[in-house]
């Protein structure tokens, strides 16, 4: 997923999901933190974040289950007023 906020938001929330439980307490990493601060919960499901400055930060959760690894990724644009912006779209093939 992807989400693109004002540098000024101060409710930017994320929460995970998953079909079966995984066996550990989900962790939250951010690839840019001159960009996001990441705060997970307690049980690691959920995370609140600042958005600091402009630019783009990943987001991504890791937990497994069983002997599998489980990856989450999702990407942050923060823009400053006077900002275009737009989205960039992938396919293989």
């Amino acid at each position: 997923m992807e989400i693109k906020v004002n540098v000024g938001e101060t409710t930017l929330k994320a929460v995970v999901r998953f079909a079966t439980p995984p066996d550990s307490v989900p962790t939250w990493e951010v690839g840019n933190s001159s960009v996001l601060a990441v705060y997970p919960s307690a049980d690691g499901l959920s995370a609140t974040f600042d958005v600091l400055a402009p630019g783009a930060s990943s987001v991504v959760v890791h937990a497994a289950k069983d002997t599998d690894e489980i990856l989450l990724s999702g990407l942050v644009t923060a823009f400053a007023g006077g900002t275009y912006v737009g989205s960039v779209e992938f396919s293989t093939g």
